[in-house]
């Protein structure tokens, strides 16, 4: 624990907007498209999807995967993207590199380019994210089990993923008391129980 010091729980919310891109509606645009949306597009649609809510128990964790398996129904490519993982890389631009490698590979495989139906093209979006002071404070490393019942799926998401990355780029409204990057920097939240 820093000595003086009490995390303070924070949870966090997106505002989402469109890209400025082109719907996708087919792997090659897809390819072409993901090489010139924001960076912030491609952090939001492989990192992000954890913390929007949704209604089922999604298969894929990132948008590309679920697009690529619901859509335009290839299998092959979705457990691709699926496996995709941001926290290795380093940066969004590798992140992108991989996007752009593992669909110029499927395309290099198959003979025929499946394209979406009408209103069904990949839309790229980013987002903002606001951080907020949720008022809770944990003084000691005892404190986390009474704090995590009470978290929220955002506060969790903050904590335990979005801190977590450097790839991520976000607007932060924080709150007095000892900043959640600062913790972070030394280490994260788990060696604040250090």
């Amino acid at each position: 624990m820093i000595p003086g010091n009490s995390f303070e729980i924070m949870a966090c919310a997106l505002i989402v907007q469109m890209d400025g891109q082109s719907s996708a509606i087919n792997l090659r645009k897809l390819r072409d498209r993901s090489g010139h949306c924001s960076a912030e597009s491609i952090y939001h649609h492989f990192c992000e999807t954890q913390l929007r809510p949704t209604f089922d128990d999604p298969e894929f964790t990132n948008d590309f995967a679920t697009w690529a398996y619901r859509v335009i129904r290839d299998d092959i490519l979705a457990e691709r993207l699926g496996i995709i993982d941001p926290g290795a890389c380093g940066s969004v631009e590798e992140l992108r590199a991989t996007l752009r490698d593992t669909t110029e590979d499927r395309l290099s495989e198959i003979d025929h380019i499946s394209i979406a139906e009408p209103g069904h093209g990949f839309y790229f979006m980013r987002s903002a994210m606001f951080c907020f002071d949720t008022e809770m404070s944990l003084d000691k490393p005892e404190d986390i089990m009474w704090a995590l019942r009470r978290m929220t799926r955002p506060s969790v998401y903050y904590h335990f993923v979005e801190t977590r990355t450097e790839i991520g780029n976000r607007i932060a409204i924080s709150s007095p008391g000892p900043e959640p990057a600062e913790l972070w920097a030394r280490g994260g939240f788990l060696s604040w129980f250090a």
